[in-house]
């Protein structure tokens, strides 16, 4: 039988014992010693029960196991009984937060100094970079947790000393691997690099097609010429690109000439118009530079004429939020609203896993103090995160008739919650997505 405690469960020491209360319902038991240790054995992890039981018989003396197990089957039963725990014959029946996907800053150093970017100038003069046994340590531990995809990011990845050895690495574990890069470096060596990798993704950001304005955006004169041709270099090999393009006040008159430039060259592109403030706090440039409503939709819909091929991606892209309410109300209100802390987290350049990679101002642990395996399966801040990361805790969104265009983000909605429950939502992205559901349901009518 497999045991894994509910993300909703606390327990608290008290004299003589404990309390557990499930925060969500109210749900409390007092609990003596023997049940206190009991949970001390127990988390958010399945674990087989006979697994916990050596855990508690190596704790006595002389203990009789059979004594032992007999109490532990109780209290697991009764436990689950008042909604503290869960049991199945089935590993898979109960384990819900497996790491699948980890995004790594492999270094600070970069070479563009881009004037949105979330990471603060003063972390990319550092020049950090995660050593390469560290790196490999990692991935050991991710690759355990039965990890599949890795983000390698920083910073300017390709600036990391020892980037080929880290490709080779990823490429021995059968990670799938993705490289977010300006590609400014790319030479005919780390293609081939990338290429015996088997890398499956390179996300490049390209601005806009005019060199004085990508230029103005990364502060490197010459970036976008360099850019376009490591572009170029990646095609002729079969590499797959996506093109990245944030939108600001500084590059909007020119984003349908860079979806022209992808379509042009087969290469998807994502585009978004969200300036996130830096994570040490600096929001100076998201007020100077974000777009306004009328802005976003005078763009989207320059956009829409320009190529009906991106609105029908658009169409296929979005959420099928109210379709998954009325098929199964109980599994979507239970269900997530963005991966983080969910299926997938962050390392940053100092070693602190964080819930996304926007989200470096949330530290849950530390690879360099911690196991990997610790901070995902144990962190009381990770069991915070998931139970606010539900769907149920917007009950204003429910009933809403555009919750099918809105992507919602628990990152965006601690800018705005001052109060640190995380369960407010940003007023601009339902604005946002009222704006979205206008546009392409008028498409709908126009192209039926």
């Amino acid at each position: 039988m497999f045991v894994r405690k509910q993300d909703s469960t606390v327990i608290r020491e008290v004299e003589g014992g404990g309390q557990v209360i499930n925060i969500e319902t109210g749900e409390d038991c007092a609990i003596n010693e023997t049940g206190l240790l009991f949970w001390s054995f127990i988390n958010e992890r399945a674990q087989d029960e006979e697994t916990i039981l050596d855990a508690i018989c190596n704790c006595f003396e002389n203990a009789d196991r059979d004594t032992i197990k007999k109490d532990l089957n109780e209290f697991l039963k009764l436990m689950e009984k008042m909604g503290f725990l869960s049991l199945a014959d089935k590993l898979e029946e109960i384990e819900i937060y497996a790491l699948e996907s980890l995004h790594v800053d492999i270094t600070s150093e970069c070479n563009e100094r881009c004037i949105h970017c979330y990471i603060p100038n003063t972390v990319k003069n550092k020049a950090k970079h995660i050593s390469l046994q560290k790196f490999c340590q990692l991935t050991d531990e991710f690759v355990k947790l039965g990890g599949s995809n890795i983000v390698l990011s920083g910073g300017e990845p390709l600036m990391h000393p020892e980037i080929i050895e880290i490709l080779q690495d990823c490429k021995r574990k059968g990670l799938g691997t993705a490289i977010f890069s300006n590609l400014t470096l790319l030479d005919k060596r780390l293609l081939e690099v990338m290429k015996s990798a088997n890398v499956d993704l390179v996300q490049v950001s390209v601005y806009s097609v005019d060199p004085t304005i990508h230029d103005i955006i990364t502060k490197k004169k010459g970036s976008l010429a360099k850019s376009l041709s490591a572009i170029k270099m990646l095609q002729s090999e079969g590499i797959n690109i996506q093109i990245a393009c944030p939108v600001m006040l500084q590059n909007k008159d020119d984003v349908v000439n860079v979806m022209k430039y992808a379509k042009e060259n087969n290469i998807s592109l994502r585009t978004n118009s969200i300036i996130l403030p830096t994570y040490d706090g600096d929001d100076s440039f998201v007020e100077s530079s974000t777009l306004t409503l009328e802005e976003k939709k005078t763009m989207i819909c320059e956009m829409m004429v320009a190529d009906r091929q991106y609105t029908k991606d658009v169409l296929l892209e979005l959420n099928n939020n109210s379709n998954e309410l009325y098929r199964d109300p109980k599994g979507f209100l239970n269900s997530s609203l963005c991966s983080a802390g969910i299926n997938s987290c962050s390392v940053s350049i100092d070693g602190y896993i964080c819930p996304c990679p926007k989200w470096q101002s949330f530290h849950l642990g530390n690879i360099y103090t911690n196991t990997l395996s610790e901070i995902w399966y144990n962190n009381p801040l990770l069991s915070l995160i998931r139970r606010i990361n539900k769907q149920k805790n917007y009950p204003e969104c429910i009933n809403c008739k555009a919750i099918d265009y809105c992507k919602r983000c628990l990152k965006l909605n601690e800018q705005t919650d001052q109060g640190g429950l995380l369960r407010f939502l940003g007023s601009n992205n339902c604005e946002f997505a009222w704006m979205t559901k206008e546009l392409l349901e008028e498409y709908r009518e126009q192209n039926d």
